[in-house]
């Protein structure tokens, strides 16, 4: 295998590293293949849209001795497609893995043998359709105050500059480019990104995600694995991805990993789960009501 297929390569690692959830934790991804796909379709056409924005606006491209060269139209990569399949699939299994082990489903191998375990006690499913003040509500408010003042700094702000952008080569593309911000552009995406994402479950789904161990759990253990996989594609010695240095805040924390990018990804993996919740509470509902009616049949 060459180096053109490291991406694709790195994706089916995290898929395979992924897969003993399945078995042994019961997480059961693997086996719901419509909730999966109820879920994941909604994430995987924002963030698609949103990285082939970014890709116009040349906020970032791929080093092309590490990608296939197989490309949808407007010269983006496959991978890029694939990479919004794989990492929310590793998501969905690792909380449903926690999920099973909150509620005592699973006893994991880090219990000692012999060690008494509670039978798991079935509680009632809080109610969540009213929102009640919690410190992610400050989180949502705090991000969308910064990602307003950032939009408005750019609104304010534009200038022309028909010189950077005269290669365009089409009428779409001479209108998208007719303007350059005066701003960096990928910390207001990956703002604007969180704050939608915040705004979408506090305002409208209300799924209480942020009152689950389960999820506080996914999120650390992603954002741990987040760092060997990302630093694979952004490392300076042979990076996949090359990010536009005008573009981005310039602060590489953690392994050449551009700080926005810990943003991007926990945008998407907070999408992620939100929609699973809402899918399989939705079929749950649904079971329960079809339960119902061939009892009374």
């Amino acid at each position: 295998m060459g180096p053109r297929f490291q991406y694709l390569a790195l994706l089916g690692i995290c898929l395979v590293g992924t897969a003993f959830l399945e078995v042994r934790f019961q997480a059961r991804v693997w086996r719901r293949p419509f909730a999966v796909l109820r879920a994941l379709a909604l994430p995987w056409l924002v963030f698609n849209a949103v990285n082939e924005l970014a890709v116009f606006r040349h906020l970032w491209f791929y080093n092309p001795r590490y990608v296939t060269g197989w490309r949808v139209p407007r010269h983006y990569p496959v991978e890029e497609m694939c990479f919004f399949v794989a990492i929310p699939l590793c998501a969905l299994l690792t909380f449903e893995a926690a999920s099973n082990v909150y509620a005592g489903r699973v006893v994991p191998p880090w219990v000692r043998h012999g060690r008494q375990v509670p039978s798991p006690v079935v509680l009632p499913r809080r109610d969540v359709t009213r929102f009640r003040p919690a410190a992610s509500a400050v989180v949502a408010v705090v991000s969308l105050l910064a990602a307003a003042l950032l939009f408005a700094a750019a609104l304010f702000e534009v200038r022309s500059d028909p010189i950077a952008r005269a290669e365009a080569r089409s009428s779409y593309e001479r209108l998208a480019h007719r303007f350059d911000w005066n701003i960096r552009e990928y910390p207001v995406l990956a703002l604007g990104l969180l704050a939608g994402v915040l705004l979408l479950e506090l305002g409208w789904w209300r799924t209480g995600i942020f009152r689950l161990r389960a999820f506080w759990s996914t999120m650390a253990i992603c954002l741990a694995f987040m760092v060997p996989v990302n630093g694979w594609l952004t490392k300076l010695s042979a990076p996949v991805v090359i990010y536009a240095s005008d573009e981005f805040s310039g602060l590489r924390p953690i392994w050449d990993i551009p700080l926005e990018d810990f943003g991007f990804g926990i945008a998407l993996l907070l999408l992620v789960l939100m929609s699973w919740l809402r899918v399989t509470r939705r079929l749950e509902r649904e079971d329960v009501v079809a339960t119902g009616r061939v009892a009374e049949v």
